[in-house]
């Protein structure tokens, strides 16, 4: 890599750390233990969160995550994140039907009450139905049909 260009990168890098932190009131600290892929990896566990995000990425996602969805940083909603991309298959074919145990983790994860998990399912369903029958859907990959998924369920759970 060319030496002006790497220099460029670290410039734009540190530009990216300094607003997204100063955006959200995190520190660099608590942006590599709460955010990204090692908050989703390990939750449970800050330290290995931050040696997870530093050692996959170099952080790209806890910054990136941080800068644009600043509440997906908090865990719950990580550990979420994460049971959607891990098991899409399967909860969309719960979501086709209504109702299965994908569902059910689904509304223990985010926290949904037994009396409101029938009407919240039949909103992500209506919502997922637009989404999986968009034009250009069946070209997008894996993590943008989860990240799609996550957005409604994300949604519906804040009115919970």
């Amino acid at each position: 890599m060319n030496h002006k260009l790497l220099a460029g990168v670290v410039v734009l890098w540190v530009t990216v750390l300094s607003t997204s932190s100063a955006h959200a009131g995190r520190s660099f600290g608590q942006i590599y233990r709460e955010c990204g892929l090692g908050a989703m990896i390990a939750s449970d566990d800050p330290t290995m969160a931050l040696v997870s995000n530093i050692t996959t990425d170099l952080g790209t996602t806890a910054i990136l995550s941080n800068a644009t969805t600043p509440d997906t940083c908090k865990g719950s909603s990580a550990k979420t994140a994460l049971f959607i991309h891990e098991s899409y298959d399967a909860l969309a074919s719960d979501l086709s039907r209504g109702h299965g145990k994908y569902i059910d983790s689904l509304a223990a994860l985010s926290g949904w009450s037994k009396d409101s998990q029938g009407v919240i399912t039949e909103k992500i369903r209506a919502d997922f139905s637009k989404v999986v029958a968009a034009n250009g859907y069946s070209s997008k990959n894996r993590f943008d049909h989860s990240e799609a998924l996550f957005n409604i369920v994300s949604k519906y759970s804040a009115q919970s």
